[in-house]
């Protein structure tokens, strides 16, 4: 997101907070996939066809003259994803008037918001500095009830890049531990959602299953399975367990619940002591 582009009406504001005869305060932000490339923002006075609104969560005195906001936004509520090309900052004055006191595109590489999937949410969490030449009129506070959706998102982004990274290295490990072992080369699979059936009796807390078909292996071989990690959400959600259980002509895996999606990765086939 490119910098806070400040309006007229927020130059206005800022004239007044100058001569004290205002104070204000940050109270939200609006999203929107409207492009306003090429547009004069500074007479922008308010958003177009927003697609979210979230209250401002913090507003952090960081200097004499300059603020920084923060809000967040989610998609909990969202059915339609949509990219997010300006992020417009309201403020609300002493004299209980509301304005659109700036605007932040971006043209070139948009964040994306995704709707819900009915699983895990997703955020991004946007942080302004703006100069105000007199930061001591600004109401800095802390909005009690913003600041739940911003602690998830960056729990949930954090969370999300901390699994990341260990997939990254037990995959790492694993092809490194299977190319010791003389491993063939990977063979390539994909389970679509309709290859799982229930199982006769729960394997610990699996109940579903399902068989990787591989031409010419028998149960005297050792097989790894190497899930691809673009199903890292789709394999968190099922709870499917790294690996499976050989068997003449297959591998068979399981899972706790039937994957919302199909699962793609690889199988590595061995010889047991890797001869």
């Amino acid at each position: 997101m490119q910098n806070l582009i400040i309006t007229d009406k927020g130059k206005e504001l800022i004239a007044g907070l100058v001569a004290g005869s205002l104070t204000a305060r940050f109270t939200k932000i609006q999203t929107t996939d409207y492009n306003y490339s090429g547009m004069d923002l500074e007479k922008l006075t308010s958003i177009y066809a927003p697609k979210q609104t979230a209250a401002v969560s913090k507003v952090t005195r960081t200097d004499v003259n300059i603020v920084e906001v923060t809000a967040a936004i989610d998609n909990k509520d969202l059915t339609d994803g949509y990219y997010v090309r300006a992020v417009g900052l309201f403020a609300q004055t002493s004299r209980n008037v509301e304005i659109l006191y700036g605007i932040a595109i971006e043209t070139q590489n948009p964040d994306y918001m995704p709707a819900f999937g009915g699983k895990s949410s997703t955020g991004i969490t946007y942080r302004f500095s703006t100069k105000v030449d007199n930061s001591e009129n600004i109401t800095v506070e802390v909005n009690p009830a913003a600041i739940p959706t911003v602690q998830q998102v960056e729990d949930a982004q954090n969370a999300a890049n901390n699994a990341l990274a260990a997939a990254e290295e037990a995959q790492a490990a694993a092809e490194k531990a299977l190319a010791a072992a003389g491993g063939n080369d990977p063979i390539p699979f994909t389970l679509p959602v309709e290859a799982w059936s229930a199982l006769e009796a729960p394997r610990g807390k699996c109940t579903q299953f399902a068989e990787i078909e591989i031409e010419g292996f028998t149960e005297a071989g050792i097989a790894d399975v190497i899930f691809s990690l673009d199903c890292f959400d789709t394999l968190a959600a099922a709870k499917v367990p790294q690996g499976g259980d050989p068997g003449d002509g297959k591998v068979v895996v399981y899972a706790e619940t039937i994957p919302e999606e199909e699962i793609t990765g690889v199988v590595i086939v061995y010889k047991k002591g890797g001869d």
